[in-house]
């Protein structure tokens, strides 16, 4: 299609004031807040725990884009990972407001969700409690934007719960392809959605809550080894999968993450039920079990955990980082709400400085990574929980169960120490404040992988149904203006030209708007540059 030369001119003035906009990004100060703490900072190679929370929530956004995010034809799925490490990124926007954060959040997790509350790719009937954990981030996202989609989509979350299968007692089977089985895994997948579910939406549910309790009851009933002071990775009731004991039903070793996913769901869980509720003070003791055993574990020279935890040392194991973030997040959030005594606080910094120390690595630059993380690790089809098997599994760098943890540890070591929730200028943004032109345009790619394509909602506005005519002499412009202000207001759409010839004065497109052009069809812009 011929482009007009009035057409070629406007693209050519819209990109020169965008482009102005862009340089004017590139020279603007960051936007994280810049106040320097008041007291001395207790720090780990030169940052405070929030800077580095900071530090490590801006490389790995950096690095993933929209990877995670759904769009037509992309192979991505609605994921826990995701979930986690989008809920770590709005809980340090409420420490360090960053609009970046939340939009990230947005794109990643509601992209998947539709305008009725559905998810793309979502099968209930599979009863996969993992696909219940990213309902904290869309009930956070909820809080802040009070879209209706959000909200439909965590009823139909909680609505899994109802009928997702159990064992003989009322525990969460992990999913429906795992029969009769609880791993230490879906307490923090389920139990922190459904008790703040039930908290913000159910009125406070009894029912809820004391089901809720029920299912960390029946893990520290079937799964706690009182002689290490571990819990195993996963019980099996019927006794009949390969990896479990044909006595007990449990798996046969201590395997850190998943201890990891159990610290973090006691405390987590403990957000949202009410102070006087009796369970509490079950959920506090198992903190203090849980605890204990972490600790006792804690590998003395480095600080941090084993991969497989009562075997340090032993051939082949290996120091991990994704357990070891989570444990420090689980201790020092349980110390700063009081579930804890101060008493842990040693081996807490002990953790955090090895985590530093051992896996954090600068990737030129500002960039960091957090390395040797497990990529993955089940029970059953082919996983026989054996020592080996933990072993075996790949070994991966920044894996967003370990990047979110320590992202939420930051947080809760920063409050330990007493630290105020603001992080200092750095180089970095200090040379940004003097704008040097080769400097700044360094930063292009990384500025370019902020910018998201936009979600375009699936409603159609045609300009015809707005009084636009074909005939490439009637007056378009009110016309194509009405029609994108009702796409506007509907929360957006396609705007659509119908093949024909439409006289038009300036386009001013809004949010979430896509002016689309149907075969055919040709806008023609007004000669006179004052009409």
């Amino acid at each position: 299609m011929t482009v007009p030369i009035q057409l070629n001119r406007l693209i050519k003035s819209i990109f020169r004031q965008h482009w102005i906009c862009l340089v004017a990004l590139m020279f603007a100060p960051a936007c994280h807040s810049a106040t320097p703490p008041t007291t001395t900072a207790k720090e780990f190679k030169g940052a405070t725990p929030l800077e580095w929370s900071v530090r490590m929530a801006d490389s790995e956004t950096s690095r993933l884009g929209d990877k995670r995010a759904w769009r037509p034809g992309r192979s991505v799925k609605w994921d826990y990972t995701a979930g986690l490490f989008t809920l770590s990124l709005l809980k340090l926007n409420e420490k360090i407001p960053t609009p970046a954060y939340v939009e990230f959040s947005k794109d990643t997790i509601g992209s998947f969700i539709t305008e009725d509350g559905g998810i793309q790719g979502y099968k209930m009937a599979e009863y996969n409690i993992d696909n219940i954990a990213p309902g904290k981030t869309v009930i956070a996202l909820y809080e802040l934007t009070k879209e209706a989609r959000y909200k439909k989509c965590a009823d139909m979350l909680r609505k899994q719960l109802d009928t997702h299968p159990r064992t003989s007692q009322g525990g969460f089977w992990h999913k429906e392809r795992y029969p009769a089985q609880m791993w230490l895994d879906g307490l923090f997948m389920g139990a922190p959605f459904y008790a703040e579910y039930a908290n913000d939406f159910s009125g406070g549910s009894a029912v809820d809550l004391e089901d809720v309790v029920k299912q960390f009851r029946l893990i520290d009933e079937h799964l706690y080894d009182p002689a290490s002071q571990l819990y195993y990775h996963g019980w099996d009731e019927k006794r009949v999968q390969e990896w479990a004991d044909k006595t007990t039903g449990l798996s046969s070793n201590f395997w850190g993450r998943a201890i990891g996913w159990w610290a973090m769901a006691q405390v987590d869980v403990l957000d949202f039920l009410p102070k006087n509720h009796k369970g509490r003070a079950e959920i506090i003791a198992l903190i203090k079990k849980t605890s204990d055993g972490i600790v006792k574990h804690q590998d003395a020279t480095s600080g941090v955990w084993w991969q497989v935890m009562d075997k340090g040392g032993k051939p082949g194991n290996y120091l991990e980082a994704t357990a070891s973030a989570m444990f420090v997040y689980s201790m020092a959030k349980a110390v700063n709400n009081g579930y804890l005594s101060r008493d842990y606080v040693p081996a807490i910094l002990k953790g955090y400085d090895g985590i530093i120390n051992k896996f954090m690595k600068v990737d030129g630059g500002e960039k960091v990574s957090l390395t040797r993380c497990c990529s993955v690790a089940g029970l059953g089809y082919g996983r026989d929980g054996s020592y080996e098997y933990y072993l075996r599994e790949p070994v991966i760098d920044n894996d967003l169960k370990g990047v979110g943890p320590f992202v939420l540890a930051g947080i809760e070591v920063q409050k330990l120490l007493g630290l105020p929730m603001t992080v200092r200028k750095d180089a970095k943004q200090a040379a940004a404040a003097k704008p040097s032109v080769a400097k700044e345009w360094a930063q292009l790619p990384e500025i370019l992988s902020r910018i998201y394509a936009p979600i375009i909602p699936g409603r159609e506005f045609s300009i015809v149904d707005y009084g636009a005519a074909a005939d490439a002499k009637t007056d378009s412009s009110e016309a194509i203006t009405k029609a994108i202000a009702a796409a506007s207001k509907a929360g957006g759409g396609r705007v659509i030209v119908p093949a024909g010839e439409y006289l038009t004065g300036p386009i001013e497109l809004k949010s979430k708007i896509e002016l689309h052009l149907d075969h055919g069809a040709t806008l023609k812009f007004k000669t006179d540059p004052n009409a």
